[in-house]
């Protein structure tokens, strides 16, 4: 699933977990969890503070593998 994707089930599905996703902090954990391990020890490790900026990073992730994977696919 892309993370765009996720994102949109995420905040959808949002409204029936308030008690889980009560602050910024524990939103922003609540979708790292969410995330392909690759994508979430790298963006733990990114510095991002808020639920938005891990999401601006993580669409900025994938875009990045998804061009490396076109790329090694174009050298065979």
């Amino acid at each position: 699933m892309s993370i765009s994707r996720y994102d949109q089930r995420f905040n959808g599905n949002s409204h029936y977990v308030l008690f889980i996703v009560r602050d910024e902090e524990q939103r922003k954990m609540k979708f790292l969890k969410g995330l392909r391990l690759y994508f979430r020890k790298f963006l733990i490790t990114s510095g991002a503070s808020t639920y938005r900026e891990v999401l601006s990073k993580a669409l900025v992730l994938e875009q990045n593998d998804v061009e490396d994977c076109k790329s090694k696919d174009l050298r065979g």
